[in-house]
């Protein structure tokens, strides 16, 4: 089984960990082997070796702990200018491409939409792909201006079959995307 992990943004946190351990658990506690493809799309100023560091670790403790096969790729692709300021109103439906507002109550979170360009690339991708059963997980994580920590919520979006319910206990945010963009 392979899962491919696009991780969009500067930095991987805490409820990013969660969220990537759950799904990872997910799969291997079915006794599958696994296929681990972590794709980053991130703009110039991130220390890549240290998030890949941090990925590494992450899926090597999920390793371990089912005793599971799992290989990891690591692609890198720059992002300068794809990611745009939004407000999302939290009565509106969460459109593609946008990140929904933050945990009610967290006031720390900088949150921001995906440009159209790459909702594009990204759907692109899916259609290319699809046949090939691969399953696409898709954590957006927000991207602080001032290069400086985020602890903000972020939105998974989700291409395949695992529960909403597992996504939703690291404190994340769900969206389906139809197979047939």
């Amino acid at each position: 089984k392979y899962i491919d992990v696009w991780v969009i943004g500067s930095q991987i946190h805490l409820h990013g960990d969660l969220s990537l351990r759950i799904q990872l658990a997910h799969v291997l506690s079915k006794g599958d082997d696994c296929y681990i493809r972590i794709l980053n799309l991130v703009n110039e100023h991130v220390d890549l070796e240290m998030q890949e560091k941090k990925l590494f670790q992450l899926v090597e403790d999920c390793r371990l702990e089912y005793e599971r096969v799992i290989t990891h790729v690591i692609a890198c692709e720059g992002m300068p200018d794809y990611m745009l300021p939004v407000t999302p109103s939290p009565a509106a439906p969460h459109h593609y491409g946008t990140i929904p507002p933050s945990i009610p109550g967290d006031t720390s979170s900088e949150m921001y939409g995906v440009d159209v360009k790459l909702a594009e690339r990204i759907n692109k991708v899916v259609r290319t792909n699809s046949v090939l059963g691969t399953r696409y997980v898709f954590l957006a994580l927000p991207i602080n201006r001032n290069f400086g920590d985020v602890n903000a919520s972020f939105i998974v979006k989700l291409v395949a079959n695992f529960p909403p319910t597992l996504l939703a206990a690291a404190g994340s945010y769900t969206n389906i995307i139809p197979q047939d963009l």
